[in-house]
């Protein structure tokens, strides 16, 4: 996802702002062999609800945060390509982009647990920087702006409703790790494998 003609100085700026290829030819090169990829994730990311499998364990955990990594380097994907698009006159192109990370950021807050809400605001974050830009130096259209206040105004991380689901599911988690160090026998007892030091026995 982060390409590796992309040095130091440039990280923040071509996320962040309207970069010209002329500046940064072999990322462009680069941006552009992913556009086959970028244009399925725009497809993809129409999809209303999106569900990943829930993480009930440590190795579910792992799967779980590489997930999140991948999918922020998408959304820092779509961005460098949609500020190149907006250097070179692609406005719609541009904004369609912006916008779907913005989609990102929902289907992340549809997972109702912690980490994937986390995600969500960080890719949240990255977008709507990237649209105030695009308002500020692109935009004097009435309609796209318009439609830009409809993208912030369809995105719900819904924390009010998902808290109760998102409370039960870190239980869950918590309560499968601990399981790897006691054991319950018939009668309920609980039995833990600890060492004298308190440290769990491996």
């Amino acid at each position: 996802f982060d390409s590796p003609f992309i040095r130091d100085e440039a990280e923040s700026l071509t996320i962040n702002r309207p970069w010209s290829r002329d500046a940064y030819p072999l990322l462009a090169e680069w941006i552009e062999s992913c556009n086959p990829a970028i244009e399925q994730l725009l497809q993809i990311v129409q999809t209303s609800e999106c569900r990943f499998p829930i993480p009930q364990n440590l190795a579910a955990t792992h799967l779980q945060l590489e997930r999140i990594n991948r999918m922020k380097g998408w959304a820092r994907l779509l961005l460098r390509s949609a500020n190149l698009d907006m250097a070179e006159g692609r406005l719609r192109k541009a904004l369609e982009k912006q916008q779907a990370a913005l989609k990102m950021a929902q289907h992340l807050y549809q997972q109702k647990n912690l980490f994937d809400q986390a995600a969500a605001f960080h890719v949240e974050l990255l977008a709507a920087r990237a649209l105030q830009t695009f308002i500020i130096e692109q935009s004097s259209d009435l309609d796209t702006l318009d439609a830009i206040e409809q993208s912030f105004s369809e995105l719900d991380p819904g924390w009010a409703k998902n808290w109760a689901a998102i409370i039960e599911r870190e239980k869950l988690i918590a309560k499968n790790v601990a399981g790897l160090f006691y054991e319950t026998d018939n009668q309920g007892n609980i039995r833990g494998f600890f060492t004298q030091e308190g440290n769990p026995v491996s």
